[in-house]
């Protein structure tokens, strides 16, 4: 099966100005505090961030329950305090949950979504472009290629194959539902394909971890879509004739998303 380097599209995933103790694990735990959380991570605010990629564990009490949860993350980004002063942002590292148990993401994304109904009902005046949604989204990962060729090689193998294996450390379950978003390398456009995770790999270090997926209904007309898709950028066609309920996506910014390579 053939391997692609995947990340969340984190332009849909929001971020709440929730702050609560955290204790990060070096030696002793380390009090500090959250500037933000979202259904897959947290922002910690601290003078000593870890360094991008490295593991982090953490212990937090949500303070709504009072249940202590430890889990571990990935650092995604990493803030000095140099960097702080100079950009005004406030020194810390932000986490991306990882490896988490059953138990530990409902707890997590229960919590969020409590927090979330909490923050609307006393901001009654966000307008809709601020609007927080108070349930997880459906997971999607953004596959992004070098060139028109890369993008090609998916016809002549992933979809003869009906799946692919996708390198990410943002995990879910067995039998989860996630959208992948083909990104075309001459343009913004993107095409969404539903698929069912089959496996799942918790490797050893973030570099080993993954997912096997396979495709929701292939059809000839999804294939005949996706050769329109690789030559054109944007095909000229009716989305709801090839992918029932999912719609054409086009990425108006690039801001918060992140690159994934492809692979062979």
């Amino acid at each position: 099966m053939k391997q692609h380097n995947a990340h969340n599209n984190r332009r849909r995933n929001f971020r709440l100005p929730i702050q609560t103790p955290v204790s990060l694990k070096g030696g002793p735990w380390q009090g500090h505090q959250t500037e933000d959380i979202s259904y897959e991570g947290l922002f910690v605010n601290t003078t000593t961030p870890l360094e991008p990629r490295q593991i982090a564990q953490f212990q937090i009490t949500l303070p709504d329950t009072k249940e202590t949860l430890q889990m571990m993350a990935v650092v995604a980004r990493s803030v000095s305090v140099e960097i702080a002063e100079s950009t005004g942002q406030s020194p810390g590292m932000g986490l991306l949950l990882y490896r988490l148990n059953p138990h530990q993401r409902q707890s997590w994304e229960s919590f969020v979504s409590r927090m979330g109904a909490e923050y609307r009902k006393n901001h009654p005046t966000l307008g809709k472009a601020h609007a927080i949604s108070t349930e997880p989204r459906m997971p999607e990962y953004v596959l992004r290629f070098e060139d028109v060729v890369a993008l090609s090689s998916v016809l002549n193998w992933d979809f003869v194959y009906g799946g692919m294996f996708l390198k990410t450390i943002q995990l879910v379950e067995k039998a989860s539902k996630v959208r992948l978003l083909f990104a075309h390398p001459e343009g913004k456009s993107q095409f969404p394909v539903l698929c069912t995770v089959e496996d799942v790999v918790f490797g050893k270090t973030p570099d080993d971890c993954g997912m096997s997926v396979t495709f929701d209904e292939v059809t000839p007309q999804t294939i005949e879509a996706f050769q329109r898709f690789v030559e054109n950028g944007i095909p000229f066609i009716h989305v709801e004739d090839v992918l029932t309920g999912t719609p054409w996506m086009i990425c108006e910014d690039s801001e918060g998303s992140e690159d994934a390579g492809c692979a062979a």
